[in-house]
């Protein structure tokens, strides 16, 4: 599983209205100067889906691109990262969510134990109704 650091950049100040709030970035933020002034959050470990490979660019900039090469945009939707990939959107997933998604589901107990031998009992899981 590779991890890539994203940074969550909030404008406070900026030259043009439009460009104020919240948007997300694989570089911190950069100086503040006259007209823009913001901050980052320090950064989150989020996973690179599949497919997807960080490198980069000629702008000497971290950025997503495909497995085609295609430059795909980080963009901020729901509030979450996301990644413009050939006209839709692929919802990038925390590395920490993800650890503790993976632990939880594979702990065993006397109460998971318990409810798998009775719904044995009734035929195990009911069938998916069409």
């Amino acid at each position: 599983m590779k991890t890539v650091k994203i940074y969550k950049i909030t404008q406070t100040e900026s030259y043009m209205m439009m460009e104020q709030g919240t948007g997300y970035s694989l570089n911190p933020y950069g100086k503040e100067t006259r007209y823009y002034k913001g901050y980052d959050d320090g950064g989150t470990d989020y996973i690179i889906p599949d497919g997807f490979t960080v490198e980069t660019g000629n702008d000497e900039q971290l950025h997503f691109y495909d497995s085609n090469g295609n430059y795909c945009e980080l963009v901020s939707r729901y509030g979450k990262p996301a990644l413009v990939a050939d006209d839709d959107y692929v919802f990038l997933k925390s590395a920490a969510a993800a650890t503790l998604g993976r632990l939880g589901g594979s702990v065993k107990s006397e109460r998971k134990a318990k409810a798998s031998a009775e719904n044995g009992k009734l035929g195990g899981r009911p069938r998916k109704s069409e």
